[in-house]
């Protein structure tokens, strides 16, 4: 299918740094296991970690997928760990490529059609990962009853809704029609389900505030091209986000939207077929 053909082109343009599949008409779903003690072997580098961060357990909740995902099941199913920040960077630090964890998130590509632009986040310069790429506004699923709050229940619209408006103040509405896209991020681990077109007006535009994980930027439709051609910007889900946005037509960007003079479909395939030019 054409989908099939889009995701294998822009895996093939990232060099498999991402690993795109979908879309899914059906949100995940997800199972949520009881929270886990760290290891023996772990125990005391949790510890330090966690007196070195200056903070008490449990602590900025993550969710780790546990399964072997069946990527082509509709919907997805995700077993997931809860655990806190402080575990998951010892994991990270003492884990090969091959162990990384697998940490479950959700993004969303959001758009005004007003402005013929994207809203996309430049990551800080003390990110962890990729620090000052650009990326789509989002963040980790937050279990429920790690720290004896609801959390995001078990829905990932409901994380990426939350992110979303902790990053930039700005309310979302994720409707049903909107495409989504799971993207595994392989340098880092990160699992993303990913939202493409969600849309503000432009009166939500103007109340966009910075956070201090980085700033918004946006990206104006005729500028787009550039931005894509430059790899070294990029967060490679982001990136891979932005070519299936495209390849699906701009969900969101408004009647027969054009980037540069060029329709949606054109400036992927101008984007994908460069990867070894």
């Amino acid at each position: 299918t054409w989908h099939d053909l889009a995701c294998k082109q822009i895996n093939k343009h990232l060099a498999h740094q991402a690993v795109t599949n979908g879309p899914y008409p059906h949100e995940p779903v997800l199972v949520v296991q009881p929270r886990q003690p760290p290891a023996p072997e772990i125990r005391d580098a949790v510890e330090q970690k966690r007196a070195a961060l200056g903070v008490a357990s449990p602590n900025d909740p993550h969710a780790l997928v546990t399964n072997n995902v069946a990527w082509g099941d509709d919907p997805l199913q995700f077993t997931l760990l809860p655990m806190d920040y402080a575990q998951l960077c010892v994991l990270r630090e003492t884990g090969s490529r091959e162990t990384l964890p697998r940490v479950l998130s959700a993004n969303a590509l959001i758009v005004c059609a007003e402005r013929r632009t994207i809203m996309l986040h430049r990551r800080s310069d003390t990110s962890a990962t990729y620090p000052g790429c650009l990326h789509t506004i989002g963040g980790g699923y937050w279990p429920p009853g790690l720290d004896g709050r609801d959390g995001d229940g078990r829905s990932l619209r409901h994380t990426v809704v939350r992110e979303v408006h902790e990053e930039t103040r700005v309310n979302i509405v994720v409707r049903d029609s909107i495409p989504v896209l799971a993207l595994e991020e392989v340098q880092t681990g990160f699992i993303q389900m990913a939202f493409l077109g969600c849309t503000i007006d432009e009166e939500a535009c103007r109340h966009v505030e910075a956070n201090k994980e980085g700033h918004v930027v946006w990206v104006g439709f005729d500028e787009l091209e550039k931005r894509l051609l430059n790899d070294d910007d990029w967060v490679p889900t982001a990136k891979a986000s932005v070519l299936a946005w495209l390849a699906m037509a701009a969900p969101g960007a408004g009647d027969r939207p054009r980037f540069g003079g060029k329709r949606p479909g054109d400036l992927f395939r101008t984007v994908v077929a460069s990867e070894s030019d």
